[in-house]
């Protein structure tokens, strides 16, 4: 079974992430970071944080073969990820919780031409009124074939979603959490 294409998914996302680091402030605070394994053995991995109109964001680059890490300027992030869209499928992927680098690793072995991943987190919280506050998150991996065949009957056995309907609960784009008034705890806190 071939799995289901997500790439409005990555583009929306992109969008998103896109503005969180553009010039323009964003409403309330977020964080995000990205993480770019591309096949060419290079690691981009971006991150930051905007709050009261002020963003901070940093870029790296590694090259996987040497070890060689240099700066990577934050603006480039959306050209980064664009070359992600010349994959002819992008996908998600829906199995266990891990790290990025494992998953990527499971899934790379077998194939003639490796995936590339992207690795998003996203959180953002704004104040839609004086004291109450809407959270959303993302974690979400998206998984990008060169080629349609690539991905034959790579389905569910490898963790990736078989419809854009899938559902799982460590991955996810854009959940909204229960709004919160300031000091007050409305989602219950999980037992330690």
């Amino acid at each position: 079974m071939q799995p289901a294409d997500f790439r409005m998914a990555f583009l929306e996302t992109l969008q998103e992430l896109s503005d969180l680091a553009g010039d323009d402030p964003v409403d309330g605070r977020a964080a995000w970071s990205v993480d770019y394994l591309t096949r060419r053995k290079t690691w981009f991995s971006f991150s930051g944080t905007s709050r009261a109109g002020m963003l901070s964001a940093r870029g790296r680059a590694l090259d996987t073969i040497s070890g060689a890490m240099i700066d990577d300027e934050a603006i480039m992030m959306t050209f980064r990820l664009l070359d992600f869209t010349h994959n002819q499928l992008i996908s998600a992927y829906m199995g266990k919780k891990r790290l990025a680098t494992q998953i990527a690793g499971d899934l790379s072995r077998g194939f003639i031409r490796a995936p590339e991943f992207v690795s998003v987190q996203i959180d953002h919280e704004v104040s839609t009124c004086p004291d109450t506050i809407h959270r959303s998150s993302t974690r979400f991996i998206f998984v990008g074939f060169e080629r349609m065949d690539d991905a034959d009957d790579v389905g569910s056995g490898k963790g990736l979603a078989g419809s854009r309907d899938s559902i799982s609960p460590h991955w996810y784009r854009n959940r909204i959490r229960f709004p919160e008034k300031r000091g007050v705890r409305l989602t219950p806190k999980r037992a330690a």
